[in-house]
């Protein structure tokens, strides 16, 4: 019987400033090449920083991969977990850098950026977290992409309600955010219960107990989605039981009157394009 875990990894010998945490499940095709663009960030900006992938059991060449970066990657793992969700707070667990950045095994960063997110942070102790800009990338089945700039909040600190007013379409993704470890030190880890929305119930969390998360103009993320993404392949009637589920919680009468807006008009902050080349990328070509 073949092992059930594998690890690995080369630590560095100084300070870590910043832990990039990438979890990923027989993404490698992807997975590759957001390695590639975090390694060229982490270059062309000399930050102190360490690349932790966490793999659910991936059995599509994911190990053999990390295994060939093994000296370019901090610290990685292959085993079974319950999903992104559960990888992403064995990821925090598993880092020790500073500043901490959860990044998506099918998304890229531009390079030199990350370094101007540390400058920010450094000048300012009392921000918690730092939000910059991120472009979403639609892959469709016939292989063209399609970029759009959609949701992005004004710069200045962000506030809760519009969390709650862009919840379930274009709600900020964690993968454009830089947290500060005391972030997870003083507001806990993602929630489990979640598997889809983990990142709004964090996001709701965050705004409503006094975190200063701060929005800057940086781009730092191009957001892919692909066939394989987890909103688009994920179970639509769970991610809509999630998105209640935490707009109930969390939400207070906004989220509440965000509900039944849905109800009556849908999702209706996307743009009319952007949901039909989800819907494509997700189901097959067809406008």
């Amino acid at each position: 019987m073949p092992p059930d875990r594998f690890t690995g990894g080369t630590r560095l010998t100084g300070p870590v400033e910043l832990s990039v945490i990438i979890p990923t499940l027989n993404r490698r095709p992807y997975l590759e090449r957001c390695l590639q663009s975090v390694l060229a960030d982490i270059d062309q900006g000399r930050v102190a920083a360490e690349i932790v992938v966490i793999d659910g059991g991936s059995t599509d060449g994911t190990v053999e991969l990390l295994q060939r970066l093994n000296d370019r990657i901090g610290y990685w793992v292959s085993e079974k977990d319950s999903g992104v969700s559960e990888a992403a707070r064995k990821g925090v667990e598993a880092s020790v850098g500073e500043v901490l950045h959860l990044f998506a095994a099918d998304d890229e960063s531009y390079p030199g950026t990350s370094c101007r997110v540390l400058d920010y942070l450094r000048a300012r102790p009392d921000v918690d977290a730092v939000l910059t800009r991120w472009v979403y990338r639609f892959e469709l089945p016939d292989g063209s992409c399609r970029d759009l700039v959609i949701g992005q909040p004004p710069p200045g600190r962000l506030a809760r309600a519009y969390i709650v007013d862009t919840a379930g379409s274009t709600t900020p993704p964690p993968e454009a955010t830089f947290y500060r470890r005391r972030v997870f030190e003083r507001f806990g880890h993602y929630d489990l219960r979640y598997h889809y929305l983990a990142y709004l119930e964090y996001w709701l969390r965050l705004t409503g107990r006094g975190a200063r998360v701060d929005v800057i103009e940086d781009l730092t993320t191009r957001k892919s989605y692909t066939a394989v993404s987890d909103t688009a392949a994920g179970d639509p009637r769970r991610i809509d039981a999630e998105l209640r589920q935490v707009l109930r919680r969390h939400g207070g009468l906004r989220g509440r009157l965000v509900l039944g807006y849905r109800d009556v008009f849908g999702p209706i902050a996307l743009p009319r394009r952007a949901l039909r080349l989800v819907a494509r990328a997700a189901k097959g070509g067809r406008l």
